[in-house]
C-alpha cells in the first residue's frame, strides 16, 4: 500500500457506509408497509424509496471503498467527499427549516442517545468523512504541484 492512512481511512469508511447501507436496506424490507405510505418532507419521496436508493448507494459505494486497490484513492476520495457533502446539505436543510425526523418509526442510534445529539451526530460523522477525504485531496494536490497560486 503507498499511503497506508489513506488506506486506512478509506477501508473503515467503507465497511461503516456498507454496514449502513445494508441496515438501511434491512429496515426497508421489515417496514416495507409503514415507508411506503410516509413521505420525507424535504424531498418528498416515499421512504421506501429514498432509503431504497441510498442504501444501495452506500452499499456500492462502501464495497468500493473497502475490497479496491490504492491506485483509486484519490478519485474514492473525490467521491466521498462529493457525497458526503450531499448528507451534510440535506441535514443543513433540515436544521434551517426545522423538519423533525420523518418518521419515528425509523429508529436509530439517536434513539438511545441523549435529546438533540441524535441530531448531531450524522452531520459530524459525515463532517469528518468530507474533511478526511478533503484532507488528502488537497495533500495530493500540493505534491503533484497542482496546489501553487495561479496570478492573476
Amino acid at each position: 500500500m503507498a499511503n497506508y492512512p489513506i488506506q486506512v481511512f478509506l477501508k473503515c469508511t467503507g465497511a461503516l457506509l456498507l454496514l449502513t447501507g445494508v441496515a438501511k436496506l434491512h429496515l426497508v424490507i421489515v417496514k416495507f408497509s409503514l415507508l411506503r405510505v410516509t413521505v420525507d418532507s424535504i424531498s418528498g419521496l416515499p421512504l421506501h424509496v429514498l432509503l431504497t436508493g441510498l442504501g444501495v448507494f452506500e452499499a456500492i459505494l462502501g464495497v468500493w471503498l473497502s475490497f479496491t486497490s490504492g491506485k483509486r484513492a484519490y478519485l474514492q476520495c473525490v467521491v466521498l467527499a462529493s457525497f458526503c457533502a450531499t448528507l451534510l446539505d440535506y441535514r443543513v436543510v433540515g436544521f434551517l427549516f426545522d423538519v423533525a425526523t420523518p418518521c419515528p418509526c425509523l429508529g436509530f442510534l439517536g434513539n438511545i442517545l441523549p435529546h438533540g445529539l441524535d441530531r448531531v451526530l450524522p452531520p459530524v460523522a459525515a463532517l469528518i468523512m468530507m474533511l478526511g477525504a478533503l484532507w488528502y485531496i488537497r495533500s495530493q494536490a500540493l505534491l503533484h504541484g497542482s496546489g501553487k497560486a495561479v496570478p492573476a
